[in-house]
């Protein structure tokens, strides 16, 4: 876990020193080391308490091991900065063809981002935002579609938008480093959509024939993660109910699935347990390739398997150790997840729930008296409560930050909808 965050101090780190200059990467540096002083002095381990020689050995290699972390965080984002700056020379009217990865109607025309681009058959790295405004307009491209059109194409790679005076991070750093403007002659030319993406639309289209509009919207946001589909005054009601996260497949359908599974390997003893931890990360990795491995889906899967793992194998089924190698693994593959709300919210929610929540349900359940019928409903409820105190705690910040606004009704919703969402969801995916 330590070094988890000595990665993403790191990473905070190159990213002042890159933009902002030397003096508004001093904070970050002296924060890496004091973490990893702090580390050094205050985990020393069993072998160094029972061996007191060591124990300088132990300190050093610690402190060693966050500063490793801490480097090795700045030196991964300095290469994605640079890889992803490195954008295709374009201009003017140029022919495009792309593959759609996602396609959006929306009140002001319809919202395509494309993938596997080619500017004058020339591929190009990065994937290309596309918007067509026309108001009441239909898209005619759907996931898998390859696609054809004359733009005028432009890069945004910036860290800051000047014009508007504030951080642009283009899109998030989505993988987006184009935009297409003047589309002309916008058409489908063929189907390339990969397995996982038949699957999802075959899914789609299953809802789609057996419910109404209303369900077919909420069972494709709920299991997919993809809200095109919904009402925009119903999706916001639930953003503002601070319980829209049920449509960001994350842990909690990630786990739900976990779980459904462990009950069902429960009732198979003589499978051996290589086989069930096989078996395991490939239904996950499955549902995770439909849901395009989000960077909350990758960290709830690193952490369900590094978990099982260690109660299969003996371990000392640390969950915040799994985090940790969850967290480090993401931030590896793509240090700027640590920008991303979903990542934020996702790693928040877990550590709030690992640290707060027991120290809550102690707390509460000093108040719940040592006899009487209702004991082990309130022991329930005083459990659901305490799991979405301490998220909700934790998160709080985030939430303020990227959405400027904290539903004070949430907490009350999450206690009834999480479990209900958890016990439907691998039922209602079966089906």
């Amino acid at each position: 876990m330590s070094c988890a965050v000595a990665i993403a101090v790191g990473i905070l780190f190159a990213v002042k020193l890159r933009f902002y200059g030397v003096r508004a990467a001093a904070a970050p540096l002296a924060a890496g080391l004091i973490f990893a002083a702090a580390c050094a002095c205050f985990t020393l381990g069993n072998e160094a308490a029972e061996y007191p020689a060591k124990r300088w050995r132990v300190r050093l290699a610690r402190f060693f091991a966050v500063c490793v972390g801490f480097f090795a965080g700045s030196g991964d984002f300095y290469l994605y900065a640079a890889r992803y700056e490195s954008a295709a020379d374009v201009s003017g009217i140029t022919y495009v063809t792309a593959l759609v990865e996602e396609s959006r109607e929306t009140d002001k025309g319809v919202w395509y981002v494309l993938k596997n681009v080619s500017f004058d058959g020339r591929a190009a790295e990065g994937k290309l935002a596309l918007y067509m405004y026309a108001t009441g307009s239909k898209k005619i491209a759907d996931e898998g579609s390859m696609v054809a059109f004359n733009a005028e194409i432009s890069a945004n790679t910036a860290w800051t938008d000047e014009e508007n005076g504030r951080e642009n991070r283009a899109y998030e750093w989505r993988g987006l480093r184009y935009e297409a403007a003047a589309c002309k002659n916008f058409r489908v030319i063929g189907n390339a959509a990969g397995l996982f993406t038949r699957i999802r639309l075959r899914l789609k289209e299953a809802l789609k024939k057996s419910a109404s509009p209303e369900a077919y919207a909420l069972g494709t946001a709920v299991l997919t993660g993809d809200t095109a589909e919904m009402d925009g005054e119903l999706l916001d009601s639930f953003r503002y109910g601070g319980v829209a996260h049920i449509f960001a497949v994350s842990g909690l359908h990630v786990g739900a699935l976990f779980a459904f599974l462990l009950t069902i390997f429960s009732k198979r003893r003589a499978l051996p347990g290589a086989a069930k931890w096989l078996i395991a990360a490939g239904v996950l990795a499955f549902y995770g390739g439909i849901c395009g491995f989000s960077a909350s889906v990758a960290r709830a899967i690193v952490m369900c398997l590094a978990f099982y793992a260690d109660k299969l194998f003996g371990g000392k089924r640390d969950s915040a150790e799994s985090m940790g190698i969850a967290a480090a693994l993401v931030l590896a593959v793509s240090p700027a997840a640590i920008f991303d709300a979903g990542f934020l919210l996702s790693f928040g929610a877990v550590a709030g729930i690992l640290s707060l929540s027991p120290v809550i349900s102690r707390l509460l359940s000093a108040w719940i008296p040592a006899r009487g019928r209702g004991k082990k409903a309130l022991r329930g409820a005083v459990a659901a409560v305490s799991v979405s105190l301490g998220a909700t705690a934790v998160t709080l910040p985030v939430m303020c930050r990227c959405f400027g606004y904290v539903s004070g009704v949430s907490l009350l919703l999450n206690v009834f909808i999480v479990p209900l969402v958890s016990a439907a969801f691998p039922v209602f995916l079966a089906l």
